[in-house]
């Protein structure tokens, strides 16, 4: 008898445990990227900065899905999806029509912040 009874501790001891490390896309993961940000890409050919804002959301599993609109110095709409590990978010971001595909990753994205506003034109 002791021994279902420590047994069933152990078991308990050990949920409690795994119940306390929230993973990407679950509440408390201090990663999760979930709303509307601001966003700015540079370009690698020339140095172009584009700007606008990305919606996204963090899923189970640190998939991550959203929306993008570039509104300068042009505008796109967009689809992303990308995955969340860890501190590092690797994205692509592509319009339907296929006239721009952007990637990357970035670490921190929690401790990012908002970046500066496009310049007025």
């Amino acid at each position: 008898m002791r021994r279902a009874s420590l047994a069933a501790v152990v078991f308990a001891v050990l949920a409690a445990a795994c119940a306390g490390n929230p993973e990407p896309g679950d509440d408390g993961y201090a990663y999760n990227v979930n709303g509307e940000y601001t966003a700015e890409f540079i370009t690698d050919d020339d140095g172009t900065a584009i700007y606008g804002t990305i919606t996204l959301a963090t899923a189970k599993g640190g998939i991550v899905t959203g929306k993008m609109a570039l509104t300068n110095p042009f505008t796109v709409d967009g689809d992303v999806e990308g995955l969340l590990f860890e501190d590092e978010l690797t994205l692509t971001v592509w319009s339907p029509t296929g006239a721009l595909r952007l990637s990357g990753t970035w670490t921190s994205p929690t401790s990012a912040g908002d970046l500066p506003a496009p310049p007025s034109r």
